[in-house]
């Protein structure tokens, strides 16, 4: 893999393995450490550490030998919350990403969910009905075979799956509750990033203020769209961005021990075979304990 990247005003100042974290997003942040480290990343043509400050107009260049990426079951704990023949939803741990990619190395969710998955000959997202982002912790569905996923991919493009979140966002939010409309698009010079465009599509993200702190505030978010980002983008836009983000947080922000502070709490879908599914799952211990820390 060769990868180049110029440093722009906006990213002056960042630590260059945040900036390359941002810039791979399915690549976790050791794995970006081991690439600098192992002298396969240069600025200006010279190696250099992790915590390095970048300038803006600095040029950035990524060697990584990488091969093709084959499926292999992995063994390591899943909390599963739900199971039966047609589908399992998993409670994903931030930091653990859920399909392999070209640029990832680590672990994903897929591969260590592979014996559940045999009925598929997808070698890339078998079974995947939705997503969350890597540092995004919470609810996940997957199904057990195609039928099953293509009826579920067409019930949450039919709206008819429900999605609930609960972010800490900085700022304190004075209003009880609020909707966010605003379209979301490609940022139109960082193409890493998502943003609020013109143009963009259609993105509505509703609210209600769920506890204030002294200048946090812990929002309940459910999704009308499902645009890439959209929490996440849209929480930056109105100046409450969710804590811990790594790509739409403060540049200078230190990273939260657990990833983001964005948790896919709540579920509910149609079931194949009939009736309805709702589930939970509560905050993990890291979310909790930055909690108790405001008080």
């Amino acid at each position: 893999m060769h990868k180049r990247f110029l440093v722009d005003a906006d990213d002056a100042g960042m630590r260059l393995d945040c900036f390359l974290a941002a810039k791979f997003p399915d690549v976790t942040r050791s794995q970006v450490k081991h690439w600098i480290d192992g002298g396969e990343v240069r600025v200006e043509g010279e190696t250099c550490k992790a915590g390095r400050r970048l300038a803006a107009g600095e040029t950035i260049v990524v060697e990584v030998e990488s091969g093709p990426r084959r499926l292999a079951s992995i063994a390591r704990p899943l909390e599963i919350v739900y199971e039966d023949d047609w589908l399992f939803v998993v409670n994903k741990p931030s930091g653990l990403v859920v399909h392999p990619t070209p640029t990832y190395e680590g672990t994903t969710l897929v591969e260590v969910a592979l014996d559940r998955l045999s009925a598929f000959d997808d070698t890339k997202r078998p079974g995947v009905v939705h997503r969350l982002d890597k540092e995004t912790s919470g609810l996940l569905i997957l199904a057990k075979d195609p039928a099953t996923r293509d009826f579920l991919q067409e019930a949450l493009r039919e709206r008819r799956i429900e999605r609930r979140y609960l972010a800490l966002v900085a700022g304190v939010i004075d209003h009880l509750k609020g909707e966010i409309d605003a379209p979301i698009g490609r940022h139109p010079t960082q193409r890493h990033r998502m943003a609020v465009v013109e143009g963009g599509r259609k993105a509505l993200t509703r609210f209600r203020v769920h506890t204030r702190y002294e200048r946090h505030t812990l929002v309940a978010c459910s999704l009308a769209t499902g645009r890439t980002h959209q929490i996440r983008v849209h929480f930056a836009y109105i100046g409450h961005p969710v804590i811990g983000d790594p790509l739409y947080g403060p540049k200078k922000a230190r990273p939260i021990e657990g990833g983001q502070l964005l948790h896919a709490a709540e579920v509910a879908f149609p079931h194949p075979e009939g009736g309805s599914i709702r589930l939970s799952a509560p905050l993990p211990s890291t979310f909790r304990d930055f909690l108790e820390g405001l008080k």
